[in-house]
């Protein structure tokens, strides 16, 4: 079924075999209306003048629009939620779901074993920004913007641009809400880089660090919250050392 059509008589009638009335008949048989998750349901009416006839098409009418809503519900159901986790520096053999015996991880153990536990996976690019920039793209490191990481005061090569398209994106034009907390450092506040910013780029919510730099601070006096700074009960000693 089409995306968007899931609530038209057409798509209802090709998904549990209805089709409207034809006016004129001397009679409308509406034989085992049902949906996946309930048992069968018949109506028969038999019509003996034209009020009888309009009321029952406008009983049939509302029966049309009460399933056709909750045809439209189980499709939506049944999409899978998806939490997708991107830790830097984090190899499969650190997890207990992956035979790691010294280290717990029982959260990420149990959503393994009721999700879905690659075997074969690999990261884009050896380096922070780039591989991001692969996951999120799904382009190769040679074809996808972000080729490694920058600094300095123009951010622009280290920025998702306004004609790449996200898996955020792609999720949200297939009905999800979408949402960001963590590391991005693929668009930022600075010059350069406001195209890349989270909500510019298919996320309808972020939080968390924005530049991969100020990720580097367990204890930041600040958080991006969206688009503004929230700040933050810390206190950050600077160092005039480069690391």
């Amino acid at each position: 079924m089409a995306a968007g059509d899931c609530c038209s008589p057409a798509a209802v009638r090709d998904s549990v075999g209805w089709a409207l009335p034809t006016i004129g008949w001397p009679y409308i048989l509406v034989g085992d209306v049902h949906q996946n998750t309930a048992g069968g349901l018949r109506l028969v009416l038999g019509l003996h003048s034209e009020e009888t006839m309009k009321l029952t098409q406008l009983i049939v009418v509302f029966v049309l629009a009460y399933f056709s809503g909750n045809v439209c519900l189980a499709q939506q159901s049944a999409q899978p939620n998806i939490i997708f986790m991107l830790a830097d520096d984090l190899g499969y053999g650190d997890l207990g779901c992956y035979g790691q015996k010294l280290i717990k991880t029982p959260r990420l153990d149990q959503m393994a074993a009721e999700g879905m536990r690659f075997t074969d996976f690999y990261a884009g690019n050896t380096v922070c920004a780039p591989s991001r920039s692969v996951l999120m793209t799904g382009q190769h490191s040679g074809h996808t913007h972000v080729r490694g990481n920058a600094g300095g005061p123009d951010m622009s090569s280290q920025t998702l641009r306004e004609e790449d398209v996200t898996v955020a994106e792609l999720l949200k034009s297939a009905g999800y809400s979408t949402a960001l907390s963590g590391k991005w450092g693929l668009g930022d506040k600075a010059p350069g880089g406001e195209s890349g910013l989270p909500l510019r780029q298919g996320f309808d919510s972020a939080f968390g660090y924005l530049n991969q730099v100020h990720a580097h601070n367990y204890y930041p006096e600040f958080l991006w919250r969206n688009n503004s700074r929230q700040m933050l009960n810390n206190v950050v000693q600077k160092l005039d050392r480069s690391y």
